[in-house]
């Protein structure tokens, strides 16, 4: 079913980022927690959250008015349930760029997206900006379950993530 949903998302010009990239797509593992999905609020995403309600009598929408996602780009967030198994997060934002451009992301691992056309890093962090090659540099990380915080916040939910991470065997690159 996950594939079936990715490749939906990606007919609609919607782009896969976050753990299932970083997981599955870079790292070639087996297990992720969701898949997070982002659409520029002038592409369908209606009409795309009614093809995956078509997908299976057992999927429960709604939106997400209090969601952790608080930037600028984003304009709506849906939390969407297919069965027991499969959780999605879909993210409506501006535009591609803007979602690019607002650098929100919180660590390095999670930079990554893929797109009909390509995979790519969503911009690049300040310490890889004189890099020849930051994709490559971050691939390699990642792939060597490393990572870089690149928002130094006190915040729970960052602490929670970085943790979520380090119990996973991932290592912080400092």
């Amino acid at each position: 079913m996950d594939t079936t949903v990715i490749n939906l998302a990606l007919s609609f010009n919607g782009w896969i980022y976050g753990g299932y990239v970083r997981d599955i797509l870079i790292c070639k593992g087996s297990h992720y927690h969701d898949i997070d999905i982002a659409i520029a609020e002038h592409n369908d995403y209606e009409t795309l959250i009614k093809s995956i309600k078509s997908l299976s009598p057992d999927v429960h929408v709604y939106e997400d008015m209090l969601s952790g996602y608080i930037h600028s780009s984003i304009l709506r967030v849906f939390k969407i349930r297919i069965g027991e198994d499969l959780l999605i997060d879909l993210v409506v934002v501006k535009s591609f760029s803007e979602w690019q451009d607002d650098h929100s992301c919180d660590m390095t691992c999670n930079l990554f997206y893929k797109s009909k056309m390509q995979c790519g890093i969503r911009y690049v962090p300040d310490d890889y900006e004189f890099s020849p090659d930051p994709m490559n540099e971050l691939m390699v990380l990642t792939k060597q379950k490393r990572f870089r915080v690149l928002q130094r916040i006190s915040d729970r939910r960052l602490d929670f993530r970085i943790k979520t991470r380090e119990e996973l065997g991932w290592v912080e690159d400092i």
